[in-house]
């Protein structure tokens, strides 16, 4: 992330999957989706950006938005993630091929660790109108809890799933065949883990697919049999 010094000790390296992330005393920034100076960025690409403490949310609108090269800013709206920690901001209208934006994080923006000490920009290039390919996104599904009863808690994983480079992975979960006829429940469906209670025997078909903030991988499906409970 290109920062004047002063800057960059407000930002933390994203750990590698499954290493700590070491928690600063003060808010600061964990990463940022598209990072900064990227080029290969879709029209459609939503922006993520993950800080070290749950934000003030009265703080958020007008600090964390979106600019286009005229410094305008891009009307998009935002919302927080299932994990408390980061911000989702999606564009109204798909961004334009070959414009370079700006990712602003203005100061005044407040956790329960304290302001963001000073406004920190990064910015990225879109360059695609289609969707990336995506070769390089896996979603791997794992069953935790076997077999699948009936009323009980079965718990997937997605863990094993591979999303290049630094940037956390986002998931999420469907319920692709339920012969419940929706009577069953699945949650947890952007976490890494999903649990469904089955309300009826039979084949349930569990999809997954796993995102960097820019590309998505294909689904990847799962198919249990839950029988009922023993007698």
């Amino acid at each position: 992330m290109r920062l004047s010094p002063a800057l960059s000790v407000l930002l933390l390296p994203l750990a590698a999957c499954g290493d700590p992330v070491v928690v600063k005393d003060y808010l600061t920034v964990i990463n940022v989706s598209p990072a900064h100076g990227a080029v290969e960025v879709s029209a459609d690409a939503d922006v993520f950006v993950t800080f070290n403490g749950a934000l003030d949310e009265s703080t958020v609108e007008g600090r964390v938005f979106l600019q286009d090269s005229a410094e305008a800013t891009v009307a998009a709206e935002w919302v927080y993630l299932a994990d408390d920690l980061t911000v989702q901001l999606t564009p109204s209208e798909p961004l334009f091929l070959g414009e370079t934006y700006t990712v602003v994080l203005a100061e005044g923006l407040t956790s329960d660790l304290g302001e963001l000490p000073a406004t920190i920009r990064t910015e990225f290039t879109v360059t695609t109108d289609g969707v990336i390919p995506t070769d390089d996104l896996l979603a791997v599904i794992t069953q935790i809890t076997t077999p699948c009863i009936v009323g009980e808690g079965t718990i997937f994983d997605g863990g094993a799933s591979e999303v290049p480079g630094d940037v956390p992975p986002l998931f999420a979960w469907t319920l692709v065949e339920d012969p419940s006829g929706g009577q069953s429940t699945l949650t947890g469906v952007d976490l890494p883990a999903a649990e469904l209670v089955a309300t009826l025997e039979g084949d349930y078909t569990i999809g997954l697919t796993v995102s960097d903030g820019v590309e998505t991988s294909e689904q990847a499906l799962l198919t249990v049999t839950c029988a009922p409970p023993a007698p």
